[in-house]
């Protein structure tokens, strides 16, 4: 199955990720079913490659995201 069809909205946070060269944290909001997941999995997977530091997914809905956060570097490097 080919994406396509958000060429725009992939641009657009293309340029969001851009605009810091530390950390690039970037959320995508809008109602339900509109492809909101699948719009952040094609941009991860076409632009991995420039965020050598890796990727990470935080779920908003299952906990605190700031303990997701503190506990990222304790999930990834033990």
């Amino acid at each position: 199955m080919k994406f396509v069809g958000r060429e725009a909205e992939l641009q657009n946070l293309h340029e969001m990720l851009q605009e810091n060269n530390q950390v690039a944290i970037a959320a995508i909001a809008g109602m339900g079913g509109l492809g909101k997941t699948e719009l952040a999995l094609q941009y991860a997977m076409a632009h991995r490659e420039n965020y050598k530091g890796g990727i990470c997914w935080l779920l908003a809905k299952a906990r605190d995201v700031g303990i997701q956060v503190v506990s990222l570097p304790e999930r990834n490097l033990t």
